[in-house]
């Protein structure tokens, strides 16, 4: 997960200027996404 969400930012800051609008506007669904998986990945971890 952390490599397609790593390459999407690279595409978006490879663009001049639309690039960094774009990556303002999907950058919090990106945060939420990152905190979602890392609180499932922490969960079922803590089952061991």
């Amino acid at each position: 997960m952390a490599i397609i969400i790593g390459i999407v930012e690279c595409i978006c800051e490879l663009i001049p200027v639309v690039g960094l609008i774009v990556l303002l506007i999907i950058l919090p669904v990106i945060v939420l996404f990152k905190a979602r998986y890392l609180c499932r990945l922490y969960d079922s971890a803590g089952t061991a």
